[in-house]
């Protein structure tokens, strides 16, 4: 990908010239390597009242914290080991684009 022209003007020569704008196929590999792993909580899965569309990705740990959060605050849920523990065992990889 390159910039459009209108901002090539803004662009110094060097950044330019560095070709920053095309990704390499390391690049590309880093990326997948770095969805590997993660962890997809998502309320479509679930039925709720709310109606909630709410997905939240990232690492393991990082996705149970958010998701009892939002638990708690948007579906009215305690902050408990058991919905913890709930919530953890019905995580999905998440899917690479």
């Amino acid at each position: 990908m390159v910039p459009s022209a209108c901002f090539q003007d803004h662009l110094s020569p060097d950044l330019l010239k560095a070709n920053v704008w095309s990704k390499s196929k390391e690049d590309t590999n880093k990326q997948k390597d770095d969805h590997m792993g993660r962890k997809v909580a998502d309320c479509r899965d679930f039925p709720s009242e709310s109606g909630c569309t709410l997905a939240i990705a990232g690492e393991e740990d990082e996705v149970v914290i958010a998701a009892t959060q939002h638990a708690v605050a948007v579906h009215g849920h305690e902050d408990t080991d058991e919905v913890r523990t709930w919530l953890r065992e019905n995580l999905k990889d998440e899917v690479a684009l």
